[in-house]
């Protein structure tokens, strides 16, 4: 298998690439919600598609689940330090690969939620809560700016204290914004007034 192309879950019809050359040029013309790549590939071998799907920002964003029976020793450290977000051995476990690729595409959709969220209101503090506890995911929400990141089930104490720093960071943000903008209408009055006492 080269590097499978997963527009969906399932069922659908996934793409196959026999090889790395097809692998980029599929995943550049109609970037997917996912792809399981394979380390071992005719052409460019998995390990430079990685790198050049992660640089790329046509398919920066679309999680890459490396699929192989390369197992040689660094190899999955090697994968995750170049972008991709999980890593399975063959002979693969169907429920266990089914399993990542849901998580990873709820991953995803948090991700396309977050981006939104910001686009509308750029200083809307966003708090994640999941239940998907890992650095690498909490890594990810805070460079897309999320505010804070909660694992499920910690003591409500904690969950409020998170909220009450949101609330008051908007209302600091907002008042900050507000003075802002009554400083510029006042330099602009002033710019105004020596304008005119120029005449």
């Amino acid at each position: 298998m080269g590097a499978r192309l997963s527009p969906c879950l399932a069922p659908c019809s996934d793409e196959d690439a026999e090889g790395g050359e097809a692998a980029l040029a599929q995943a550049k013309a109609a970037p997917p919600d996912l792809i399981l790549l394979d380390l071992m590939m005719p052409g460019i071998g998995g390990h430079e598609v990685c790198q050049r799907l992660k640089k790329d920002p046509t398919t920066d964003g679309v999680p890459i689940i490396v699929v192989t029976a390369f197992g040689a020793m660094g190899a999955k450290e090697w994968a995750l330090a170049r972008g991709a977000e999980d890593f399975v051995l063959k002979p693969v476990q169907p429920e266990d690969l089914r399993a990542r690729v849901s998580a990873m595409l709820k991953v995803r959709g948090i991700r396309q939620d977050l981006e939104r969220l910001h686009v509308q209101d750029p200083d809307l503090p966003v708090i994640m809560l999941t239940a998907y506890a890992s650095s690498r995911n909490a890594i990810a929400a805070l460079k897309l700016g999320a505010f804070d990141f909660i694992i499920k089930g910690l003591e409500h104490d904690l969950m409020l204290l998170a909220v009450h720093r949101a609330v008051r960071h908007r209302r600091e943000t907002l008042n900050k914004k507000g003075e802002i903008e009554q400083l510029r209408a006042r330099i602009a009055e002033l710019e105004r007034g020596r304008a005119g006492g120029h005449r």
